[in-house]
């Protein structure tokens, strides 16, 4: 069912996964014209199903399980065949998501911006600066452990469609002249050994807030077994997030033109 979902969620990015012509502003960067400050947005939990999934992957991030109803952002979400029992799931996601945190310090996102910055300076990019932080997604108001992840997946899907950035963007953070590539997950998910990824990118030109250019590359990948992926600290899964985004981030920046 999970993986149902999954697919639903993506056929709309799907949709428009071909990115718009290339602009301009893209020549530019490559000819260290034009400086590019790369914005890391807000990640989604990482859904693991179906149901004895969970257990496997807490018992090999040594993670007790335990009972909870809340789950906070960047965490890992356990995602049953009911509503309760994802809620239910929710102190087993926080601690498991602790363990791939490392105190905070490994935010999906912001691994992806880093290797967006090396794939621009290859291309041509003479001056890049990754933003601090994460830009929350907006419209996400509700942080909890859903039974279809609507309150993320929606939020996400309409931020990626705008053609207007929501976030502000001003000196001395983003200067004149500057470009916004912003990198952001869709689908974010661990079913059954297969790991399935979506990685978006969107130019702005933060002087208007406009889109120049979006695209979004997509992965259904069979990564391996839990007890490989989330013990010692989960560097089998990290590494694995790693070589599979960093793929989907170099597609993206093709699309994209470069």
């Amino acid at each position: 069912m999970r993986r149902a979902n999954a697919v639903a969620w993506l056929l709309p990015a799907l949709a428009t996964i071909a990115a718009q012509a290339a602009v301009p502003e893209i020549d530019a960067i490559r000819h260290g014209l034009r400086h590019v400050v790369i914005v890391p947005v807000e990640p989604p939990p990482l859904v693991l199903s179906p149901p004895g999934m969970a257990n496997e992957v807490a018992k090999a991030a040594s993670v007790a399980p335990a009972s909870g109803t809340e789950i906070s952002p960047n965490t890992v979400a356990m995602i049953f065949e009911t509503p309760g029992a994802a809620r239910a799931a929710g102190n087993v996601a926080a601690e498991v998501g602790d363990v791939l945190a490392v105190q905070g310090n490994w935010i999906p996102t912001r691994i992806l911006a880093d290797v967006a910055a090396s794939e621009l300076q290859e291309r041509g990019a003479k001056e890049l600066r990754i933003r601090d932080g994460v830009e929350p997604i907006p419209g996400v108001t509700d942080r909890s452990v859903s039974f279809s992840m609507h309150n993320w997946y929606g939020p996400l899907d309409h931020y990626y469609r705008s053609d207007k950035t929501p976030f502000a963007y001003a000196a001395p953070d983003v200067n004149a002249g500057d470009l916004v590539l912003e990198v952001s997950l869709a689908n974010f998910e661990y079913a059954g050994g297969s790991f399935i990824l979506a990685v978006r990118t969107k130019l702005v030109d933060p002087s208007t807030g406009a889109v120049l250019a979006k695209a979004v590359s997509v992965s259904f990948k069979d990564i391996g077994k839990p007890a490989d992926l989330f013990s010692q600290g989960g560097q089998g899964f990290k590494t694995a997030f790693s070589n599979i985004g960093g793929e989907l981030v170099k597609k993206d920046l093709k699309k994209l033109g470069f």
